[in-house]
């Protein structure tokens, strides 16, 4: 039986997560909004 190592991606603190959650909720809406705006 072979191991193999997983690359697990980094663990960023809460405060750090948030503020880019934050921003790519913001993203998201514009988004969305640029797509209602076409339709």
């Amino acid at each position: 039986m072979t191991t193999e190592n997983i690359a697990h991606p980094p663990i960023a603190p809460l405060d750090e997560w948030l503020a880019a959650r934050k921003q790519l909720l913001t993203r998201e809406k514009e988004a969305t909004r640029a797509r209602d705006a076409v339709s």
